[in-house]
């Protein structure tokens, strides 16, 4: 029986599987079929269950690279990307999940530091897929109250909430306020330009690199925290609620 799903083109089915293969078979990134196959990080359940079943097809198996840095047993230096297209992670190189965990509590901080009870019902947690967060983005927006500003804790976050709102008829900023967390260059093409707090790439992944070294050199040394500045370029995406013009 035909599970109706077709070999991509030049795969030799006797041939061992690549996970750009799967990826290519699902219609997906190879960020995606990674997410999907190992259970860490957001995937929407018929995607996941689609790359799973690809995967089963062609006979895919994690290469001995991957089972390595699971064993933290290679000598070589892994970094992840969800997607080379994206220019704020090409030049990020590494570093980027050690700062993303960070963002969740930076945000509870700053509310803190505001004086701003944080409501975890405004809270929406998606993957690295802009059409997945295009979506949540609409049903966010579709509430009976939607919210008067968002802030996308990344770049990718930041264009679905952008096309979202476009979709809706939503004017930027007078009815939707957007901040971006990480600034590229899309942000600068449209109009109104987009708010962003913006990261130095480079930086950050030096820091990574220099904190992996001092890490092999003394695997017991204390765990250190380095923290990096970052700027808000203002740009004409935020403006005050409806209703309230100062």
């Amino acid at each position: 029986m035909s599970s109706g799903l077709a070999t991509p083109a030049g795969v030799d089915p006797a041939g061992r599987p690549t996970i750009r293969e799967v990826a290519d078979a699902a219609g997906v990134s190879r960020s995606t079929v990674s997410r999907a196959l190992s259970g860490r990080g957001y995937v929407a359940p018929p995607v996941r269950d689609r790359v799973r079943q690809v995967a089963r097809k062609l006979g895919y198996v994690p290469d001995a690279t991957a089972r390595h840095l699971r064993q933290q047993a290679s000598r070589s230096i892994g970094v992840l990307v969800s997607d080379l297209n994206n220019p704020f992670y090409a030049g990020l190189a590494a570093g980027i999940s050690q700062q993303a965990r960070n963002r969740q509590y930076t945000m509870r901080a700053a509310f803190a530091a505001a004086g701003i009870p944080a409501d975890d019902s405004l809270v929406v947690r998606v993957g690295w897929d802009v059409e997945a967060a295009r979506k949540e983005a609409h049903v966010l927006l579709g509430r009976a109250e939607p919210p008067t500003a968002i802030f996308a804790a990344n770049n990718v976050l930041a264009e679905a909430v952008w096309r979202a709102a476009a979709e809706r008829g939503l004017s930027i900023p007078d009815q939707l306020s957007l901040v971006a967390f990480d600034d590229v260059p899309w942000m600068r093409l449209v109009r109104p330009g987009a708010t962003a707090v913006a990261q130095d790439p480079a930086a950050l992944g030096e820091a990574a690199v220099t904190q992996l070294f001092d890490r092999i050199r003394s695997p017991l040394a204390p765990a250190r925290t380095v923290l990096l500045s970052a700027t808000v370029t203002s740009r004409g995406s935020t403006a005050p609620p409806p209703g309230h013009p100062h």
